[in-house]
């Protein structure tokens, strides 16, 4: 689902990859939403991703944390557009967006001589909690959407935006990062720990999302809550 987006930032390099994403992005969306697919990623180029890489060091924490829920906003607002163009080929749309985070865990193992080994497994650690949580809500959606909006109510959906959003923004900012060839710039380790603290709470709540929207898992828990 953010695939198409982290990849779309590495026009420059890596340009077939590119290509090929954003011409996909672009396949997957009705007509009448494509010029604002591409104007919201321009926006979130120059008014989110922009400013964060441009600050001072010391600034990016902060910077980086207001920037969260507006970036959240924007790349929401692209996935519901998409899954509603994609609602009824959705199994397909799930077999693109894995493999698309495989191609971008290939770009990490290219890129770990440069940026090192420790960096490139925290990178492509956070980057499977995505995967794997994806899968799990897009299996929810494609089987039982009904349920999954109840399961929601049931967590922290606040600290599920900041989790799984400032993990991804985490992520295109390192993405951009390597884009640009500046494997030795300090950012980069600010940005990989920033990855690995946002993603570390996703694997649970893709684990309770997935029980709590499921009648069965629920009986069998309540069953073993009673014995």
């Amino acid at each position: 689902m953010y695939a198409p987006f982290i990849i779309e930032r590495l026009r420059v390099g890596l340009e077939q990859l590119a290509d090929d994403v954003n011409g996909l992005l672009y396949t997957m969306v009705l007509p009448q939403y494509k010029d604002f697919v591409a104007e919201t990623i321009q926006y979130i180029d120059d008014k989110i991703i922009e400013p964060i890489l441009q600050s001072r060091d010391t600034e990016i924490h902060s910077i980086f944390q207001n920037a969260i829920i507006p970036f959240a906003l924007k790349i929401a607002s692209l996935n519901a557009i998409i899954l509603e163009s994609q609602q009824n080929n959705l199994s397909k749309f799930a077999e693109l967006d894995q493999t698309f985070y495989g191609k971008i865990l290939q770009i990490i193992r290219d890129a770990s001589a440069e940026i090192g080994t420790d960096s490139s497994a925290k990178i492509a650690e956070s980057v499977k909690r995505l995967m794997d949580y994806e899968n799990v809500l897009l299996g929810i959606v494609m089987k039982r959407p009904a349920q999954l909006a109840e399961a929601l109510k049931e967590v922290d959906i606040n600290d599920l935006i900041k989790s799984v959003y400032g993990t991804l923004l985490a992520l295109v900012c390192i993405f951009a990062i390597l884009k640009e060839q500046r494997y030795h710039d300090k950012k980069i380790k600010i940005f990989v720990n920033l990855t690995e603290e946002y993603s570390a709470t996703i694997e649970p709540y893709a684990d309770t999302i997935d029980i709590i929207s499921n009648p069965e898992e629920m009986e069998l828990l309540k069953r073993s809550e009673q014995e």
